[in-house]
């Protein structure tokens, strides 16, 4: 079955079996990443700018999760905590989004005085 083949055929599979389907590239792309294949040039080059930006910002940041229960403990709505909760689950899914503390402190305070 060719590559092209392949990927026309997936949606058509139900959503269970396109987990499995996810789960197994999952499997080989770790398994690749951890015997020699490494980050492409374009991937390396994403993660060292990446952690050149994490070790030139002053400040690292804490756990999100002290963040939610510090914010879970202020005086917001039930819709405001529900809106940063699923915000911070959606980083968790996406890291690639994430900003860093001061830039999240600097929102938090403007949007709700925290």
């Amino acid at each position: 079955m060719s590559k092209a083949e392949i990927l026309a055929e997936l949606p058509k599979l139900k959503a269970e079996e396109r987990t499995m389907v996810f789960e197994r590239l999952c499997e080989l792309q770790e398994r690749d990443l951890l015997h020699g294949l490494g980050p492409t040039a374009e991937e390396k080059k994403l993660l060292d700018q990446a952690l050149a930006e994490f070790e030139s910002d002053g400040q690292r940041g804490e756990p999100w999760r002290d963040v939610l229960h510090r914010i879970q403990a202020s005086p917001l709505t039930d819709e405001q905590k529900a809106l940063l909760e699923a915000r911070l689950d959606d980083l968790d899914k996406h890291p690639e989004k994430s900003i860093s503390w001061s830039e999240a402190k600097a929102q938090l305070k403007t949007r709700f005085g925290i």
